[in-house]
């Protein structure tokens, strides 16, 4: 993974236990980059609350400190309270960030919007990556061996999506199963030269990272017609989707009512890419 010390991996904390499974989830993130790990908290601006929101805000984030800490790992940990609605706050602060970390519903979601509307709304518009984190409970260990999945098509961020993907089957010792989104021929038989490039350099990089001497297991299928369907039978052994930013459409399956329920107390947790 790049290394970028002066910003920090960052951690949406809102008091809930969704909130401190993703700050678990990101002690690793931080490490592999030799980042600080930020814990941040929102609170209104309406000016309810006062002193009470304030201590309130304390109280969460030293509670996700604790989870932390408690783990034994080294990380530098940093601690924020930011003021205003909290998905457009987390977007903006993500500006400073190399990644932002949230669970995958918590205690801002709103019933209008659904369940998981914040970490939707900071998945689409975020300045860095977003990882939507999914953990089953909180004193256990990343799964390790559970799949990685990436998407990757023709468009020139899938370098980028792949790296970070890869990155993340290394950090995780987990094998990658890569879904190619392009047609099944040959590179010869592309009439368009530009997308033979593209696939073509992303063919050849896949290979290349097949044989890596990292001993991690890369397999590649077809980009199935209908992904919930495909992660519905193996959402038991998958712990993480990555997936360009680009590609809002997968992000929409993915986080629909239809999809929670797909990934239902699963471990698969996604991460959208953006360079």
């Amino acid at each position: 993974m790049q290394v970028n010390a002066a910003r920090p991996v960052m951690v949406g904390i809102d008091g809930s236990k969704t909130a401190r499974r993703a700050a678990l989830w990101a002690i690793d993130e931080a490490i592999a980059r030799d980042a600080p790990l930020s814990l941040i908290h929102v609170v209104g601006r309406d000016g309810g609350g006062g002193n009470a929101a304030v201590a309130h805000a304390e109280h969460v984030l030293h509670m996700a400190w604790k989870a932390v800490t408690d783990t034994g790992k080294s990380v530098d940990l940093e601690t924020e309270i930011l003021e205003g609605e909290p998905a457009q706050a987390l977007i903006d602060a993500s500006a400073r960030s190399v990644l932002m970390c949230l669970g995958h519903k918590g205690t801002h979601d709103r019933p209008s919007g659904g369940r998981g509307a914040t970490a939707v709304a900071v998945l689409r518009d975020a300045h860095s990556p977003v990882a939507m984190v999914r953990r089953c409970a909180d004193h256990t260990d990343p799964s390790y061996h559970r799949w990685i999945v990436v998407v990757l098509d023709e468009s020139h961020e899938s370098h980028a999506v792949f790296q970070t993907a890869y990155a993340e089957a290394l950090l995780r010792r987990s094998p990658l199963l890569v879904l190619a989104a392009w047609p099944a021929q040959d590179c010869a038989s592309c009439d368009d030269p530009a997308r033979e490039c593209t696939r073509a350099r992303l063919a050849r990089y896949i290979d290349e990272t097949s044989t890596d001497p990292a001993d991690v297991r890369v397999c590649v299928l077809a980009m199935p017609s209908d992904l919930l369907a495909m992660m519905r039978q193996s959402a038991s052994i998958d712990q993480l989707l990555v997936i360009g930013a680009g590609r809002n459409d997968l992000v929409d399956q993915v986080t629909s009512a239809e999809g929670r329920k797909v990934l239902r107390k699963s471990w698969c947790s996604l991460l959208v890419v953006r360079e």
